[in-house]
């Protein structure tokens, strides 16, 4: 049995180096990140900040082993500001990334915020990551992550995707398909999935 256990902020660089391998061949970061010869580093340079946002606006479960991450955010981070240290390393992650990167980044982030904010209002829990090293997968690492979070909360749950594989996962945790976007100028597709709220009894 997986047990899920809270990120400690001492294993952040170990998690962000599970998502960056979980993502290395994601259709989305592979049209990010051509090069695959840079590929995992920049990943794991962007996860790493990501998850600090996460620690603080967030919540940030993982498994024992840190093979695999769910990362759950808060959406209203982005107008709460970012401590100083985020901020500065925000600032500087552009320029490690490079130019082509961040404005395909840019392109992909729009489309998400747009599609988040017709398709749910209202509080909501949204999985802004959750990633399994390659090794682990199938063995229902993903599967207890999501779970772990699902059985705590009674409010409605959003996610999105770019793996068409990964809908079959999220429905058969009995998220249901609300929309698929494909990306302009791109080969990269959106699906976004709801999981509707428990009743209060």
């Amino acid at each position: 049995m997986t047990r899920i256990t809270p990120l400690s902020p001492a294993d952040r660089s170990r998690a962000a180096a599970t998502l960056a391998r979980a993502f290395r061949n994601d259709p989305l970061w592979s049209w990010v990140f051509p090069d695959t010869r840079h590929r995992l580093c920049r990943l794991q340079q962007l996860f790493r900040w990501y998850l600090g946002v996460g620690l603080h606006y967030g919540t940030v479960e993982v498994s024992s082993d840190l093979s695999g991450v769910a990362m759950w955010l808060d959406d209203s981070w982005s107008e709460l500001g970012l401590p100083l240290p985020l901020l500065l390393s925000g600032l500087v992650l552009p320029l490690q990334l490079g130019l082509v990167p961040l404005c395909r980044m840019m392109a992909a982030e729009r489309l998400n915020t747009r599609l988040h904010r017709q398709l749910i209002t209202g509080r909501h829990e949204h999985l802004a990551e959750l990633g399994v090293l390659p090794e682990a997968q199938g063995r229902g690492v993903g599967t207890a992550l999501v779970q772990h979070r699902l059985e705590k909360t009674e409010l409605p749950c959003y996610v999105e995707t770019q793996s068409k594989p990964n809908v079959r996962f999220y429905q058969r945790l009995g998220f249901e398909l609300k929309a698929c976007v494909p990306l302009r100028n791109s080969p990269v597709t959106v699906w976004c999935l709801v999981r509707p709220g428990r009743e209060k009894v």
